[in-house]
């Protein structure tokens, strides 16, 4: 067996300074510009009307959003869906006139501001107290994911205790997925400040895609571990465990750079030529799956090996 890589064995300790790096700029990033939450989870209106106009889409979807904002509403964002078709957003609007209702406001607005015709298609209002559900159910379908995965994993990878507890598997995987979880968050929260997004429950969405991507490769390099610590047997006390965990990555990281790079080149051509609607959806899929790779390559199994090293340093030694 060739433990000729090495790195683990000499880096562990400066991938875990990185990964502590990227979670702190990450919260940083929150902490400055907060979660910029759609009405999905703050309640608010949502109107979808069709615009016949001959502009490029991008140029109505900024005017409208101004105009409106500038008109009083808050929290306003224009979503194009092609063909014409926008969906404006709002939390709050200035005062109806007595009978007015939403949309026949907002598009007597519009009307008179871009001088052309626009047809209503859907109103939709989603009330305070349903954005705090939402917004509490989201919440507790991330918690419940990172849960059983951390069962899953200690259930799964106990044949192999030592010298690295089964729950650090588990507990590994974890702070990578909360890595892969925090840099897309970041990046939207970025983003919502440049061009005016929020998050969603398709973001949310495009967050459980990313932990089950994340998990998915980080147990492939925690599987192949498991194979060489089993196949070792009573002489992997005798090997450093970094170094069988330098095998294992060696061993993993073509498939995983392999299946991560079409991915993303999928999701890249989702991002350049897909609908608007869903662009800011594969951004964030796409800096997940990238953020994924790096986690499971190199952040999880560095977890492991400094609790490896950490349990024999105290270990008692034997005469």
């Amino acid at each position: 067996m060739d433990f000729s890589w090495h790195m683990m064995a000499r880096y562990h300790r400066t991938l875990l300074g990185l990964l502590l790096l990227l979670l702190g700029s990450s919260a940083a990033v929150l902490m400055v510009k907060g979660i910029p939450l759609g009405i999905d989870f703050t309640g608010g209106t949502s109107l979808t009307v069709r615009i016949e106009a001959n502009a490029p889409s991008q140029k109505i979807t900024q005017d409208i959003a101004q105009y409106l904002t500038g008109e009083g509403f808050v929290a306003v964002e224009v979503r194009p869906h092609g063909d014409g078709r926008f969906e404006i957003l709002w939390r709050s609007a200035p005062q109806l006139a007595e009978g007015e209702s939403a949309g026949a406001n907002v598009r007597s607005r519009l009307e008179q501001h871009l001088g052309t015709a626009v047809d209503i298609e859907r109103l939709a209002e989603v009330g305070p107290m349903l954005g705090t559900e939402l917004r509490a159910k989201a919440l507790w379908a991330v918690a419940a994911v990172f849960l059983i995965i951390l069962g899953y994993l200690a259930f799964a990878f106990r044949a192999i205790a030592d010298p690295v507890s089964s729950w650090w598997y588990g507990i590994a995987a974890l702070v990578a997925l909360v890595h892969d979880v925090a840099i897309p968050v970041a990046v939207v929260a970025l983003a919502a400040h440049a061009f005016g997004t929020a998050m969603d429950l398709l973001f949310v969405t495009a967050m459980l895609a990313i932990v089950g991507y994340s998990v998915n490769d980080t147990i492939v390099v925690f599987d192949r571990l498991r194979e060489l610590l089993l196949e070792l047997g009573d002489k992997a006390a005798k090997v450093p465990f970094a170094e069988v965990v330098d095998q294992a990555l060696r061993a993993s990281l073509m498939r995983s750079i392999n299946t991560s790079l079409t991915t993303a080149v999928a999701l890249a051509a989702l991002v350049g030529w897909g609908a608007e609607s869903t662009r800011w959806f594969a951004v964030t899929l796409f800096v997940g799956v990238v953020a994924g790779t790096i986690s499971s390559l190199l952040f999880a199994p560095a977890i492991l090996v400094e609790v490896a090293q950490r349990k024999q340093a105290t270990a008692p030694h034997k005469a």
